[in-house]
């Protein structure tokens, strides 16, 4: 008998990048890379994204060992559905700053990036 969906996520190492814009099958190692995970605030009790604004979609952000950012958006109610897209130097910056990530916590290779977000 085959892993059931949840071993799969636990020892899968290869992810398929899945919004990919006709580039063909990639793929990265999240064994390799470094996850960011994307922070929450609260209403009361409830638990909300900063990146979505949401309760149910949320999003965590991949450093890979090519130094290529990954996004990685998820809903709460199914996790097994994430999807993965590669995203600019830019875009991850925002996503830092929207996460209110601080300085330290933030990688050098896109601080520059944070930076020239500042008005």
């Amino acid at each position: 008998m085959g892993a059931t969906p949840e071993q799969r996520l636990l020892i899968m190492k290869r992810i398929v990048i899945t919004k990919n814009e006709g580039k063909g099958v990639r793929w990265f190692n999240a064994d390799q890379a470094t996850m960011y995970p994307g922070c929450l605030y609260f209403l009361g009790k409830i638990a909300f994204s900063k990146s979505t604004d949401s309760t149910e979609s949320h999003e965590s952000l991949y450093l890979t060992k090519h130094d290529t950012w990954i996004l990685r958006e998820y809903d709460t109610d199914n996790l097994s559905r994430a999807s993965y897209s590669v995203i600019s130097k830019n875009e991850a910056a925002k996503w830092f700053v929207k996460n209110e990530y601080e300085d330290k916590d933030i990688p050098f290779s896109v601080l520059d990036n944070v930076m020239n977000l500042e008005l």
